[in-house]
């Protein structure tokens, strides 16, 4: 099961959770037989918990799936260097010179104007808009990882130094 998958099964139950709810007002409110069925309102109770708890299930999946794709890449580049392979960092054309150079970037969330973003290492992360991502960043989706180049502007703008340029890295 996706993260996908889940957040388009909350959204059933948002759907699903409607007519039920239309259902028991109906039944509580008829003169004629006042009628107020226990079941209904526990599963408007089970529906409703479950729409708070998934999508939380959604963001540890994807999570988990960020980090085992970066195992993985990082188990094949360890084992491109012991075995004398040229690595991909080796291979890489030079960084431009309007790009500042962040490493081990973890990207924990995207929308549609901005990347969530995390160095190696546990922490909250930080947003930088899509607009000051150098169009050479490796890094651009939910999940990815590698090396993220941040439009020079943009750092100066954030007071962001060259030393931090080399902790990163």
């Amino acid at each position: 099961m996706t993260p996908d998958d889940i957040n388009a099964m909350v959204r059933t139950l948002r759907m699903a959770v409607i007519p039920l709810k239309g259902a028991q007002r109906f039944l509580s409110s008829s003169k004629c037989a006042p009628f107020d069925p226990p079941g209904i309102a526990n599963c408007i109770r089970v529906i409703e918990m479950a729409i708070d708890v998934l999508p939380s299930l959604a963001d540890h999946i994807a999570q988990l799936q960020s980090d085992i794709a970066f195992e993985k890449a990082s188990n094949k580049l360890l084992l491109e260097q012991i075995d004398g392979k040229p690595s991909e960092k080796a291979i890489k054309s030079p960084v431009p010179d309007d790009a500042f150079v962040i490493e081990n970037v973890s990207v924990i969330k995207a929308t549609a104007k901005a990347l969530l973003f995390r160095t190696a290492g546990p922490g909250i992360g930080t947003w930088i808009p899509l607009e000051c991502v150098h169009d050479d960043s490796e890094v651009w989706r939910a999940g990815d990882r590698g090396t993220m180049l941040v439009k020079r502007w943009y750092v100066e703008k954030q007071g962001w130094t060259e030393a931090d340029e080399d902790d990163q890295s």
